[in-house]
């Protein structure tokens, strides 16, 4: 990040970045492959003819369903949602949202105390 892109190789890196972006990628992977902040690496997608997706970029059908599944196994089982988070590799709002989604009735937060 030394230096600023002009001209030419502000154009192959705006091709490069919008390539991985649009090939699934994050925002933040791509910034870090190209050494350069995500702020820029989002502008440089835009410039490439990338599309910016929304929020957190999420797994869609079936590999939804099939996470989906995992996760709601894995809670039954006794597993938090934190530990699925890491397990699964996601995050724990996702892990939350998919339980929800299923209809999972979730567990109150933290440890009961017994007396």
């Amino acid at each position: 990040m030394t230096k600023h892109l002009r001209g030419q190789e502000r154009a192959l890196f705006a091709a490069s970045a919008a390539t991985m972006y649009q090939s699934g990628k994050s925002l933040t992977q791509v910034a870090a492959s190209i050494d350069r902040s995500i702020c820029c690496a989002r502008s440089l997608i835009r410039e490439g003819g990338g599309i910016i997706r929304g929020g957190g970029h999420q797994p869609r059908s079936p590999e939804r369903g099939k996470l989906a599944a995992q996760v709601v196994e894995e809670y039954l089982a006794g597993a938090t949602m934190m530990q699925i988070a890491a397990d699964i590799d996601r995050s724990y709002t996702l892990v939350r949202t998919l339980l929800l989604e299923e209809g999972v009735a979730l567990r109150p937060r933290g440890t009961r105390s017994t007396r």
